[in-house]
């Protein structure tokens, strides 16, 4: 079961795409990024988490990597949008944060998107 999660943050890296083929021969995009955020807890402390959001799109979908190419960078405010899944292999569990959705808020020179216009908000 995956379960939804949002980040508002700021992209703080992203990947280059990766252009691959399964091994049945499919192609596919794939890249990652790091959306960190700052919160101050109670005590006044600042407290900073990041996470890795990863996109693997085939087909059709691989639309959706060149758009967030396109319409994102690093220092972009944004609210990301992923599903959360485990799974083991050989006695390990690994977590995986996949992207289904990402708008900007605002970028570094201080530009905010209108919050009502969400036709950039990528759905993954």
């Amino acid at each position: 079961m995956s379960d939804k999660m949002t980040k508002v943050g700021v992209i703080k890296h992203i990947s280059p795409v990766e252009e691959k083929a399964t091994k049945g021969g499919k192609p596919y995009k794939a890249l990652s990024c790091v959306v960190e955020s700052t919160h101050t807890t109670n005590d006044g402390k600042d407290y900073t988490s990041s996470v890795v959001l990863e996109m693997f799109k085939m087909e059709d979908g691989m639309k959706f990597v060149d758009q967030f190419m396109e319409n994102n960078r690093v220092g972009d405010t944004v609210r990301a949008e992923y599903t959360t899944k485990a799974s083991e292999y050989k006695g390990k569990w690994y977590n995986k944060l996949s992207l289904w959705r990402i708008e900007t808020l605002s970028q570094p020179d201080g530009v905010a998107n209108d919050s009502s216009d969400t036709s950039d908000a990528l759905p993954f």
